[in-house]
């Protein structure tokens, strides 16, 4: 069900994203950015620092310092780890797996110095947007043989904020390297009984991120 679910929004995104271009000439509008970059996510917690890809698109019109951006995310399934106890009192080891994450995010930007006509060499930017899991969950862990009181969160709801910083290096007015870092704030609202006494461990939870790529900007002077 999951992996079809994952392939009902692909094919929805590629589907928007083929009616955008036909509609409004997407590509070759004045100030339409598009980019791709690698996304570092530092968990920690039992779950390391899975390195995911991002897609993104968006708008950054001359003489304008406010831009947005809106991205699709895709971080391939991690290994997680972390201790319990059974019912009994003694301490358990869970370990595991997810399933490939996407999620979706919607961004705004502002240029900290004048964003011209003929962008500058180096652009310092902040950035804060909206944060939404489509798809994920647990692919499978081991300690389910013990009645532990923490367990793996699976199912449920994950959404949140982010923010950070970061800096566009212009090689061309059409053509420059993005770094950023920054934070995501989540929350996961689970689906469990509410009188359910076990402990939740989250998969996909609250996180410092560095993210390294490239973005193109259609620009005409």
């Amino acid at each position: 069900m999951k992996k079809i679910s994952t392939a009902i929004l692909l094919l929805l995104f590629v589907a928007g994203a083929t009616a955008q271009y036909k509609k409004a000439s997407f590509f070759e509008s004045t100030g339409r950015t598009y980019g791709i970059n690698g996304k570092l996510h530092a968990m920690g917690d039992g779950k390391g620092s899975p390195i995911g890809i991002n897609l993104s698109f968006g708008r950054d019109r001359d003489g304008k310092r406010v831009f947005t951006f809106w991205e699709f995310a895709y971080v391939p399934g991690y290994k997680f780890t972390f201790d319990s106890k059974a019912y009994n009192g003694n301490p358990v080891t869970i370990t595991g797996k997810t399933n490939p994450q996407i999620s979706y995010s919607y961004n705004w930007g502002l240029h900290l110095l004048k964003n011209e006509e003929e962008p500058k060499k180096i652009q310092p930017y902040l950035t804060w947007g909206l944060h939404l899991l489509l798809s994920g969950g647990m692919k499978e862990y081991d300690g389910g043989n013990y009645d532990s009181d923490k367990i793996p969160a699976d199912g449920g709801f994950t959404c949140g904020l982010g923010g950070g910083a970061g800096v566009l290096y212009n090689i061309t007015p059409g053509f420059g390297i993005k770094l950023e870092g920054g934070y995501t704030y989540l929350t996961n609202l689970s689906l469990r009984n509410k009188h359910d006494a076990k402990e939740y461990y989250n998969l996909y939870s609250t996180h410092p991120y560095v993210t390294a790529g490239v973005r193109f900007r259609i620009w005409s002077k």
